[in-house]
């Protein structure tokens, strides 16, 4: 591979839909982004439309052709590797044509369906799939089409990036990764679950192959409009925090990954999956236990509003810019772990519809109000990593990614929760993952295709303090 053979990495998310190409040795060459666009509907509802997608991302496989052709002169794409949000796909007709537009995995179609589910369902959903009774999971969207009219028995259900790679020119295929959050798996068996094809009136052929994240699905087509891309390697690299726990080195046991975005997750990893009393406790308690990126392990992931908290807090105190933010950031980081008790902040759980703050002594210090919200973010990602560890899946190395990183006083925060705490050196390891599981689909070899032992590269790693 010479140094004008590129792999493509995309991260396809709920607000942004971003790309990178990188060289051989992993570094970046050109990037490009562009806003998801959703349709809202009004009442939470949000979809989009499935030609109009696919029309983004040949703009994007354009515009990063053309930043990396300006950089290096000739350049051709080896591969494309896809990591994506969860849960939103669509439904392909008998004659391939997508039968209604996607909808968000955040909209809340689904609930009567959810809420008339047969006794039987409901009492296995969360033991069988690993999930808990929302109408995130894409098996009650399903269900709602189906009740207004829309034929699923002879169609096939194609997650986001899969529907991608094959308008691309790749086969149809069903990621493990992305399936895992479906509600249509049996964790056990990691195949479809008869009872949830049942309710659907569906056969087997309802889904295409389950294939392994990173698999090779064939090549872009001849006659893609960006001659650049012709003939890459395609790939699904898998659910989007998954993959950056693989590039973050943190796909491994005894390691958690704390992807501090928008919406924050917290990841640990098993060897084995769980007994069925764990998985019904976890489900019950909002976290999720899944197939892993990584063949063979299973992830257990919890969500927090963490860092839509802490932005709407940074808003609200006056610390969005520097240098009144530098400033902040300093004064608190030099008082953590101090907890105002004058001060309280909540509303960092996914379901909190709220975001309060109280003060007791009628005085608002930016720090104090800032330092509660990191203490209210810090003290529930603690409770999550304990239920993890009560089902037998201990995290003592804590690797934290995504720009918050940047804070002297997160990272401060971050500090209290395990043995060893490590700060991601990149800032997007979704994303850059997605670029390495295609490097490896098209033939990589080195020691970066093992994603189990990929070390994590670390800026950081602060021991915790006897």
């Amino acid at each position: 591979m010479d140094h004008g053979d590129l792999d493509i990495g995309f991260d396809l998310g709920t607000s942004n839909t971003k790309v990178v190409a990188v060289d051989a040795t992993g570094a970046l060459v050109a990037s490009a982004s562009l806003e998801t666009d959703w349709t809202h509907l009004g009442g939470g509802r949000a979809e989009r439309d499935p030609v109009g997608m696919l029309a983004t991302i040949d703009d994007l496989l354009e515009r990063v052709a053309t930043a990396a052709r300006a950089r290096l002169g000739h350049v051709r794409v080896r591969s494309i590797g896809f990591a994506s949000l969860a849960e939103t796909g669509v439904l392909l007709d008998r004659q391939g044509r997508p039968a209604y537009p996607l909808i968000a995995w955040f909209d809340p179609r689904g609930q009567a369906q959810l809420d008339d589910l047969p006794v039987r369902i409901r009492t296995d959903f969360r033991v069988t799939t690993g999930l808990d009774l929302t109408t995130v999971p894409t098996l009650f969207k399903l269900m709602w089409l189906h009740d207004n009219g829309i034929r699923l028995n002879g169609s096939q259900w194609l997650g986001l990036p899969e529907y991608i790679c094959h308008h691309l020119g790749g086969a149809r295929a069903t990621d493990i990764s992305l399936f895992g959050r479906t509600g249509l798996i049996d964790v056990a068996t990691r195949g479809a679950w008869p009872s949830a094809l049942d309710l659907l009136h569906v056969t087997p052929e309802f889904l295409p192959p389950i294939v392994a994240s990173g698999a090779p699905l064939g090549r872009v087509r001849d006659d893609h409009r960006v001659e650049e891309v012709r003939g890459a390697v395609l790939t699904v690299a898998g659910h989007d925090h998954l993959v950056a726990a693989a590039e973050a080195g943190a796909a491994r046991p005894g390691f958690a990954l704390d992807s501090m975005g928008t919406a924050e997750a917290i990841l640990a990893v098993s060897e084995r999956l769980p007994p069925a009393a764990d998985r019904e406790r976890l489900a019950g308690l909002g976290l999720s236990v899944s197939p892993h990126v990584v063949d063979g392990l299973t992830s257990v992931l919890a969500g927090l509003k963490g860092g839509f908290l802490l932005a709407r807090i940074l808003r609200m105190v006056g610390g969005t810019n520097d240098p009144a933010r530098h400033e902040l950031d300093a004064r608190a980081a030099a008082l953590w772990p101090q907890h105002p008790a004058a001060v309280t902040v909540r509303g960092v759980g996914m379901n909190d519809q709220a975001i309060t703050v109280t003060v007791d002594d009628g005085e608002l210090d930016p720090a104090l109000v800032w330092l509660a919200a990191l203490g209210h973010v810090t003290d529930r990602a603690r409770e999550l990593l304990a239920i993890i560890e009560s089902a037998g899946i201990p995290a003592t190395t804590l690797v934290v990614a995504g720009g918050w990183t940047h804070l002297a006083s997160v990272r401060a925060s971050r500090r209290s929760l395990v043995p060893d705490l490590a700060i991601c050196a990149c800032d997007q390891p979704g994303i850059f993952g997605a670029a390495r599981l295609a490097a490896r689909a098209a033939g990589l070899n080195d020691d970066r295709a093992d994603l189990s032992t990929y070390p994590a590269p670390a800026i950081d790693v602060f021991p915790l303090a006897p």
